[in-house]
């Protein structure tokens, strides 16, 4: 998966970009074992559908401020690396904290609490880090490197998620959730402290600290933003995941509580689709190497409004995961070309800044996202809400899908690709003729390979 590093001369990065991707091994485990498993521990201790879209909402609002706060903190010195390790210590930590408090004082406000605080800690670090990656990965291998390595996390996800929800499928059965809930978080902390030990054993240069880039403020960015490419591109990615994540404590609450999943049927439900957004990433990469960042961004973002209407009369779980295969899919290329296009888009010097002032704004938006999704959910609740399919939670699936499709409308041509690509084929090409010309060509591969092994065996040098 990783063979292309060897085409990189430098034996310190090829080493760095090697242990970052089993960072991101440990970092799909803990997130596998216990982060996709917050909500339903916090639904244990009676948390409402609002308190869930809190909990969504405030972790992704303590992301952007842990980040808007790291922007400026990496600026005035101090070793990227060392303040990544503290942090994912700490990170790694709060999973005790947030059982044992939770356990303790019964209350789920006091996961929510702490979730959201080891949050903005874990991402001050995270615009350094961000530009220590930026300097590591060379520019032609971007796509493919960051495909690669976050399939490779969520691969680690579809297992940790697997187990854990087989876990918590046997312990619900002899009645003890908590004590499962207990281990896995235990497993959590240990799998994060092993992230620990690979970002110690990385290469760190040192960082370029340039005078534009400690004069590049929250406010100027800002200002900054109605009237540049990237400015406009910030506004259609911004006002984009608003809508994406709107849609995530709905989903969950919907699936245990109104359809009444157990563990193992919600965790297929909802691996498919974090797995899917990371596998799927090393299909988009090399098109974002070859028709732009921009494009592939487009082209997935056109089926954003389409995947929210199954939600609102599909019931069968086995329905819901083919539904969240392709959910993933589509996210897969919105989150890759986005990460890639800031990287193409802004200055070395000014990328941290940049990247924690733009992901502050993303985090913000997406917050309010979740609480206006958990807001009209509770809303319709209140007032017994119901027009034929159309309940509580499924009208706000249909409204998700009304309001992409609105953002598509209003932001999608006001940027432009940054870089020389080539000319785009249609969006049958993505959808249709290349995932079917890579599927004929894995078949037609398969007994290639088996005959290949086949003849190794048989040869003198392979007995």
């Amino acid at each position: 998966m990783f063979g292309f590093l060897r085409s990189i001369p430098e034996p310190r990065v090829r080493r760095t970009l090697a242990m970052s991707a089993l960072d991101g091994v440990t970092w799909g485990a803990m997130f596998g074992l216990a982060e996709n498993f917050i909500v339903p521990f916090t639904l244990l201790f009676g948390a409402t559908v609002f308190e869930v879209s809190l909990l969504q909402g405030g972790a992704q609002l303590a992301t952007g401020l842990g980040q808007l706060a790291g922007g400026p903190w990496i600026q005035k010195g101090g070793s990227r690396r060392n303040n990544a390790i503290l942090v994912v210590v700490y990170f790694g930590f709060s999973w005790v904290l947030t059982y044992w408090g939770t356990v303790l004082t019964g209350s789920p406000w006091v996961a929510i609490v702490i979730y959201c605080g080891s949050l903005f800690v874990a991402n001050l670090a995270s615009p350094g880090w961000l530009s220590w990656m930026n300097e590591m990965v060379p520019p032609q291998l971007r796509g493919k490197y960051w495909a690669s390595r976050n399939s490779l996390a969520g691969l680690v996800q579809f297992v940790a998620i697997a187990i854990a929800g087989v876990v918590l499928y046997q312990a619900k059965r002899a009645n003890a959730e908590l004590m499962a809930y207990g281990v896995l978080f235990t497993m959590a902390f240990v799998f994060r402290m092993g992230g620990a030990v690979c970002i110690r054993a990385q290469y760190e240069p040192p960082m370029v600290r340039t005078e534009e880039g400690r004069q590049m403020t929250f406010l100027k960015f800002l200002a900054e933003v109605p009237s540049t490419n990237f400015g406009r591109f910030a506004l259609f990615s911004i006002f984009l995941n608003f809508t994406v994540v709107m849609i995530y404590p709905i989903i969950q609450v919907y699936l245990l509580r109104q359809l009444g999943l157990d563990y193992v049927e919600y965790s297929l439900v909802m691996m498919t689709f974090t797995i899917a957004s990371f596998v799927f990433m090393t299909y988009w990469g090399p098109l974002t190497d070859r028709f732009g960042n921009r494009r592939i961004l487009l082209v997935s973002a056109v089926l954003l409004p389409l995947v929210a209407l199954p939600w609102i009369f599909v019931t069968d779980w086995r329905i819901l995961v083919a539904l969240q295969l392709v959910s993933g899919f589509v996210v897969a290329g919105i989150n890759l070309s986005t990460t890639n296009f800031l990287f193409d888009s802004v200055k070395p010097e000014r990328l941290a800044k940049t990247a924690a002032y733009f992901n502050a704004l993303n985090t913000g938006f997406a917050f309010a996202g979740a609480l206006v999704g958990g807001a009209m959910a509770e809303g319709f609740k209140a007032l017994s809400w119901q027009w034929g399919i159309l309940g509580p939670l499924t009208t706000v699936f249909l409204v998700i899908a009304v309001f992409r499709l609105v953002v598509l409308g209003v932001f999608a041509r006001g940027f432009r690709e940054v870089r020389d690509t080539e000319p785009s084929p249609g969006l049958r090409y993505f959808y249709v003729l290349k995932p079917y010309q890579d599927t004929l060509g894995w078949l037609t591969s398969v007994p290639r390979t088996l005959v290949r092994t086949v003849r190794k065996m048989r040869s003198p040098r392979g007995r």
